[in-house]
């Protein structure tokens, strides 16, 4: 009966790459989680986190395409 549940909190998304084409960028991204264990319905624990990424995308026919998404303990 225990789950796990995490609450998206918000993103802060920082551009640390744009090729001079305009054809990739590659992507921070902090971001703020509640992570919950739940027992049913009923939270037993609940534990803020703070998560990593590193994104790289690229232009793909009519949007940007995540081509790499890595999570990266710290910076």
């Amino acid at each position: 009966g225990l789950r796990t549940r995490y609450q998206d909190r918000g993103h802060k998304l920082e551009a640390i790459f744009y090729s001079p084409e305009g054809s990739a960028m590659q992507l921070r991204d902090t971001v703020q989680v509640e992570m919950q264990v739940l027992e049913g319905e009923k939270v037993i624990h609940s534990q803020p986190l703070t998560l990593h990424y590193l994104a790289l995308m690229t232009v793909g026919e009519d949007r940007w395409k995540v081509r790499v998404l890595e999570e990266v303990p710290g910076f």
